[in-house]
This record gives C-alpha cells, structure tokens and sequence, in this order.
C-alpha cells in the first residue's frame, strides 16, 4: 500500500475517522491492528516474521532485566534471530551465487542451490529498530517495557514501518505508552509535512525520476553528456523520494500524537562528505555510529589504548560498508559504501590543510564539491548492476557530447526546485522546518496553493514506488 496510492487514501480517510472517535485507552489497540493490515496489504505471509521478532525480543528484553548474570545470552539470542532472518531473507542467496562462481572459477563442480526468496519489505528498517531496543535494555539505557501491546506497536507503528526512520525505542515507546495529546499546532505541522512530502514525491521525484530513466536506460545507448545531466536529476529524485516519505511519516504520526525523529535536516546544504551523512538517513547512520562504530571504536580501534588516524580510517570505511551492504545484497551497494568511506577518509586527512574561512563565497564552494562528489555516489546508488555502472562510467569519460537538449532539461530542473530549493534555504537559515508558519498569511496560503496545484496539475500518479522500498 504505497503513501501515493489511492487504496491508501482511502485507509487513511477510514483509519482518522475511526481514531479521532474512539477513547484513548483503546486507540493503541486500534492502531496495532491497523499497522498489522497496512504491512499485510503487502503480502500477509511476511506478517509472520514481524511477529517474531516482536516476540523474540520482547522476551529477550525482559529477561536481560530479569537475569543479570545471563544477560549476553539473551542479547545474543535477539541478534541471532534477526540477523539470522535478515540475512537468510536478504543475504543468503547474494553470497551463494558469489560462492558459486568462486568455485567454479577454481575449476570445482558446485551445485549448491539458492533459495530465491523474497525479501520482505521493511525487513532491514525493523530489524535495526528492533535490536536497538534489546541493545538499549542490556547497556542499561532504558528499562524493558511489560506491555507487549505497546512494544508490538513500537515495533509495527505503521508510518514509519517499510521506509522508516528508524526508531528509537527511547524516543517512541514512552510516547505510545502515554495517552496522547493531539494539539492544534501538531495537527498544523503535521498536515504540512504531508503536504511538503507530495511535493515533493510526485512533483519532485517523480518529475526528476522520468527524465533520470530515460537518459540512461540500460537498454538504449547513452553518452557522457546524458550521464552528467541524469547525475543532476538523480541528484533531486533521490531527495526528493526519501525524504518526501521521511515528511509524510512524520506528518501522519504528528496527526496521532506522536513526534518521530528528524531523518534529513538539509543533507545538500552540507559542506563536506562528513556533515553530508550527519545529515542524511540520519536514523541509519546514527544507528551505525551508536551500535557499530562506537563498539568497533571502544573494542577494537582503543582496545590498547592507541587512537591511530589509520585506525579510525578503515573504521570509517567498515561503517560505510555496513551502510551500503545495508541497502542491498549486492556488489554495487559494496563499491558505494566504500567510494563514500573513501571520501570521508580524504576528508578527515584534507581538512586541517583547507581554509578556516566563514564568508558566504567559501560555504558555496565548499557545497557545491560536496554535491558534486555526491552526485557520483548517488549514480553508483543508481545504476541497476555492475556493467550498467560500467558502461555509465565508459560513457562520462571517453564518450562526452553536450547539445541544447541537455541543457534545457536542466533548465527544467531549474523550474522544478526552484521554490523548493528556495524555501529549503529559508528552513536552513532558521534551522526550523515550519519557517513559513511566521510568514504573513497571504504568502502562507500561496505557498500552500502552489504546491497543491504542483501536485494535482503537474505530479505524477502512476504510483511510482519509492526508491527505498527495495531496501
């Protein structure tokens, strides 16, 4: 049931109508249930493996509280069983094919079969969401909940489920455990985030989206001036879809009563690689700095007591890998993590040498390279295999051509981001999404009217997935 559909129109409308109405204590039930039908619209099997998880570590949790002395055990038993199914669902079938082709390149027979099942969807999002909360209960961050009803939702909370963010059992749990407020200032940034989130999906993205496919598609021949231009047009879709659905989560929630954390707050205003991913997916790569980096930096890099740049550079490097073998069960997803872990250890070693200055012109430069190296990392991300990538390489470098076609399509993207780029400014200024709320009405209200009409009149409704659902 995608955010851009009719069918979830239609579950919207008869899930606020229902929720509005009952009484606070029954509404967690409610929205459980309505999680459990919105993830089984999907495929009701997978149903199954939600269920698992929430058990598993529920138990896992209260007895981590329970059994000091066993705790690891216990902590040990949550990460086998998500991983386990994680990797069974998702990585299985990737390192038997490349176990495959091992052998036989080494001139042994090998028949050993993949299992070519599906992935389910949001499976990497609860997984990590999941095993924050038994990571949190064993390092004594937070105590285990006893309502298995209230960590079912937590673990369920539909807005946020298949795309995420990620959420923190610290941040959701208290606010589902408690009645919920909903004042009209939530009800108003919550119905603007939605609104923000449709721009910026069907207008945006998807606008971007059909102009990226058809300059590089992998069945028709390309050159470098395409590939540059698409570079440009990726660069916007993929803002433009994730955190279009980061706006429309949040948004829904807040109509609920509830806050989830910040996912993007301008990642292409961002001076260098570094801020970029402190920016970006913010719940990931929090995640992986929290649970991964910060273990592998305490364990490992000081477990001598020795701090070496050379130390955390390949710590940097695993931590990006992580993030890319996260998206995908596949090789380009490996070459990504690691162009990017490259650019964050350039970076760390540059930057005492680059200029401390604060002036406008400086901030620009330093942004503008930032999106440029990031426009190469987001075609990487885009490109649909290995030889696709390659070709898109061959082309940029030894088959560069540039026409007025190219350059009035990104005259188009000029009129495309225009205002939305211009009003991500004023956000960024004021560091607030809701910066428009302080303008005067008359600007509110046609800001507020162009969007829709950008929607209605020029959005795509050809239900065009968003990207991250393969993920």
């Amino acid at each position: 049931m995608l955010f851009n559909s009719s069918n979830f129109l239609y579950f919207s409308i008869s899930f606020f109508s229902i929720y509005y109405l009952l009484p606070k204590r029954y509404q967690n039930i409610f929205l459980l249930l309505s999680s459990y039908f919105f993830y089984a619209s999907w495929d009701y099997r997978f149903l199954s493996l939600l269920l698992i998880s929430t058990v598993v570590d529920y138990c896992c949790g209260i007895w981590i509280e329970k059994r000091p002395d066993r705790k690891k055990i216990f902590l040990y038993t949550s990460l086998a069983a998500n991983l386990g199914i994680l990797g069974l669902f998702k990585y299985f079938d990737f390192f038997i094919e490349n176990l495959n082709s091992v052998l036989i390149y080494f001139g042994f027979s090998s028949s050993i079969k993949t299992l070519e099942l599906i992935v389910p969807i949001g499976l990497s999002y609860y997984t990590f969401q999941t095993l924050s909360y038994t990571i949190d209960v064993y390092r004594g961050r937070m105590k285990p909940t006893r309502s298995i009803l209230n960590f079912a939702l937590f673990v369920a909370f539909f807005p946020q489920l298949v795309i995420g963010p990620i959420e923190r059992a610290r941040n959701l749990l208290p606010q589902i455990e408690r009645p919920r407020v909903i004042s009209p200032q939530m009800i108003r940034q919550g119905l603007w985030l939605i609104l923000f989130g449709f721009f910026k999906k069907s207008f945006i993205s998807d606008n971007c989206g059909l102009i990226t496919d058809a300059l590089i598609d992998p069945d028709t021949s390309f050159d470098g001036g395409m590939v540059l231009t698409a570079s440009i047009t990726f660069l916007f879709e993929a803002y433009g879809d994730f955190s279009g659905y980061t706006d429309i989560a949040r948004g829904l929630a807040m109509l609920m009563g509830i806050k989830l954390i910040d996912n993007f707050r301008w990642p292409y205003f961002a001076k260098n690689p570094a801020e970029l991913w402190q920016h970006w997916h913010m719940s990931l790569t929090s995640w992986v700095r929290d649970y991964l980096f910060s273990w592998l930096k305490k364990n490992v890099v000081m477990k001598d007591g020795v701090k070496t740049k050379f130390r955390i550079a390949i710590l940097n490097l695993i931590s990006m890998i992580v993030i890319g073998f996260w998206h995908g069960a596949s090789w380009k997803f490996l070459i990504w993590g690691l162009y990017f872990g490259g650019l964050l250890v350039v970076h760390s070693n540059l930057a005492h040498y680059l200029p401390k200055s604060e002036s406008k012109t400086w901030f620009v430069t330093r942004v503008f390279f930032t999106l440029v190296s990031t426009s190469i990392g987001w075609m990487i991300f885009r490109a649909e295999s290995i030889s696709h990538l390659i070709d898109l390489g061959r082309a940029l470098i030894f088959d560069f051509n540039w026409t007025p076609h190219y350059s009035q399509i990104l005259i188009k993207m000029v009129y495309y981001n225009l205002v939305l780029y211009t009003l991500l400014v004023f956000q960024f200024r004021k560091n607030t999404f809701f910066v428009h709320f302080n303008w005067h009405w008359s600007i509110r209200y046609s800001l507020y009217a162009y969007l829709l009409v950008c929607i209605l009149l020029l959005g795509q409704f050809r239900e065009r997935e968003f990207w991250y659902y393969q993920f």
